[in-house]
């Protein structure tokens, strides 16, 4: 799926997400929108470690996206690579914080790719 640059959100189909349980992958039967009624939202965002230098002039609008989820949102960070996962920031209310990881993990990323 590519970014939607509109300034609008792309729409998400089943067919958009991929899920597995050991092996095989499942099939995704349906997809719907997060109700808007309150209640907490955990948000985990994934990013691939190869993908951090593209992702770079992103993180301006990574942090807008945070920054624009509800202050009862919590919000977690992760990268994936080629070892495993790791967790940059467990899911926090805190969205400051979480943007700061994000920056400083891509700027970590980018400046060790060059050394």
């Amino acid at each position: 799926m590519k970014p939607s640059k509109a300034g609008t959100a792309a729409v998400l189909r089943s067919e958009d997400f991929k899920v597995a349980k050991g092996r095989p992958q499942l099939a995704v039967t349906g997809v719907a929108p997060v109700a808007n009624d309150g209640n907490a939202l955990e948000l985990l965002l994934v990013f691939d470690d190869a993908a951090s230098p593209y992702l770079q002039g992103e993180i301006p609008e990574i942090g807008r996206f945070i920054t624009d989820q509800r202050a009862n949102t919590l919000v977690g960070l992760a990268w994936l690579h080629a070892a495993g996962a790791e967790m940059a920031v467990l899911p926090t209310v805190d969205h400051k914080r979480a943007i700061q990881a994000c920056t400083r993990r891509m700027t970590r990323q980018l400046d060790l790719m060059y050394f």
